[in-house]
């Protein structure tokens, strides 16, 4: 399932992603927070996408033998064991 919520800066996109994870993790749910961003990461309480996912900043590309290499790392296992993956992007248009 995935869902989008798109709106302008200030209407409270943040707020609305803090009180879901607050929820989820109430309810005993993983919840792994990320965004676009270290400064939007840091506003939501998560790290950034390529971070999370092992991404090259520079070439943009999936680095999947490093994921798979780190098979059993803290980084698989977090990604492994998530109910709820949060990316907080920003849209172009």
């Amino acid at each position: 399932m995935e869902r989008v919520t798109l709106a302008q800066g200030g209407v409270g996109k943040s707020t609305l992603i803090e009180l879901l994870i607050q929820y989820w993790r109430s309810e005993g749910l993983e919840v792994v927070v990320t965004a676009s961003s270290g400064k939007a990461a840091r506003l939501i309480g998560g790290v950034t996408v390529h971070r999370a996912f092992g991404l090259n900043v520079r070439s943009g590309i999936f680095q999947r033998a490093n994921i798979e290499n780190e098979v059993g790392s803290d980084r698989f296992i977090l990604l492994a064991r998530a109910d709820i993956i949060i990316i907080d992007g920003e849209c172009c248009t």
